[in-house]
């Protein structure tokens, strides 16, 4: 019976091999045999064998008149689904084993996707220890590290590119200051990774991941916008725009070639508060003892509340104070270790909040001579229960600025 009409069923012509395989072909190009055949392949890719799960198909009842060219009048009746078992049965009376007909139908040797995905989780694992890796050589804390391996998001393993973003962020985490000095984001994005722009905040996720590890606790992005952005830079001693980092000082006349020391000495004469940025301490500066005298003490408080009062009341009569304004900028660091540099004997404090403990615990790690400023440095822990602000003991803080001259 050829295969073009069976109107009732029944099995393909056995004539011979050839013409069995010719007529396996030709059932299989038909729009029913063709939805069988796909179903097929891919249970049999996904490592199933041939046997009596019957495949997810639906036929019309045209798709199984011409299915049933091959399953025969008993299959149709039974009103059953196909199986690769009944496929195989059928096959091997035409004389097809299943290699051959793997062979036919298919023209190719069939994925293993079970194996497959068992090779991709093999090498998704090894990737992810690949990163972690990578994250832990650059000196990221392991804590932060774990946690950000464990974000949303990330690039999926297994396929190099979460391999590659985690070299990026290594490469740049490792120029980063770690300390008092600065750096313009450009020349870190530049010396990192051979692009001046490569750490822009439009420019991809290497610099975001760096700021969401250097948090290390897991928060959202949400201040990583704007001001945001260039804040949690200027925490790591990274300066995104030269003119927007600044630092609040009082009474601080600065001698040598920084632009800065022209714009503090003529402040100095006043008493009057005055903002330096960041470009304007580019250069050589150092206290002018012309101006201030043999005295090498500059004090550092948290909150402008304090320059505002020691302008009000003792004007040009009080020591010198520097403001960090909350987290210390690119700007405050790189005044502080200017100045520390050159002899100045540095008083630091701020708020004894969690917030105010973490910015002192960041300065005298960075500036090994500088002593605390009528402050006690605590666990973090037990901050909340008695927080006290600097504006509690402003008329104490004031008589210190004053008493020093």
């Amino acid at each position: 019976m050829n295969i073009d009409d069976t109107p009732t069923g029944g099995t393909i012509n056995q004539s011979d091999t050839a013409a069995a395989h010719t007529q396996l072909l030709k059932w299989a190009a038909k729009a029913g045999p063709a939805k069988i055949v796909i179903a097929l392949r891919k249970h049999l890719e996904d490592g199933h064998s041939w046997g009596k799960t019957t495949l997810p198909v639906e036929l019309t009842e045209e798709e199984r008149r011409q299915v049933r060219a091959l399953l025969g009048t008993a299959w149709d009746a039974s009103g059953r689904g196909v199986t690769p078992h009944i496929l195989k049965t059928k096959m091997l009376k035409l004389g097809i084993d299943t290699d051959t007909a793997v062979h036919l139908l298919y023209g190719d040797e069939l994925i293993n996707r079970r194996e497959q995905r068992r090779e991709h989780r093999a090498n998704a694992s090894a990737e992810r220890h690949q990163a972690l890796t990578v994250l832990l050589d650059a000196g990221i804390h392991p804590t932060s590290a774990e946690a950000w391996m464990r974000r949303k998001g990330l690039p999926p393993a297994g396929r190099g590119q979460l391999l590659v973003l985690t070299r990026s962020i290594a490469a740049a985490w490792q120029h980063l200051p770690h300390g008092t000095d600065t750096i313009m984001l450009s020349v870190l994005a530049d010396a990192a990774l051979d692009d001046p722009h490569a750490l822009d905040r439009r420019a991809g996720r290497v610099g975001l991941d760096i700021l969401r590890l250097a948090d290390g606790d897991g928060h959202e992005d949400a201040g990583y916008d704007g001001d945001g952005w260039r804040t949690a830079w200027e925490a790591l001693g990274v300066i995104c725009d030269p003119l927007s980092s600044r630092v609040l000082a009082l009474n601080l006349p600065l001698t040598g070639s920084a632009p800065a020391c022209a714009i503090t000495a003529a402040a100095s004469q006043t008493g009057e508060p005055v903002w330096l940025t960041w470009r304007s301490l580019n250069g050589d500066f150092a206290l002018d003892h012309n101006q201030c005298g043999p005295r090498v003490d500059v004090y550092v408080c948290e909150n402008p509340t304090v320059v505002a009062a020691a302008a009000d009341t003792l004007a040009s009569r009080s020591s010198p104070l520097i403001c960090t304004n909350g987290v210390p900028s690119g700007a405050v660091r790189k005044l502080l270790a200017g100045l520390a540099a050159t002899g100045a004997h540095l008083h630091i404090r701020a708020d004894d909040d969690t917030t105010g403990q973490a910015i002192v615990a960041q300065l005298m790690a960075t500036l090994p001579h500088a002593s605390l400023w009528r402050y006690q440095q605590r666990p973090a822990e037990t901050v909340n229960n008695n927080p006290e602000y600097e504006e509690r003991v402003l008329n104490t803080l004031l008589k210190d600025l004053a008493n020093t001259n």
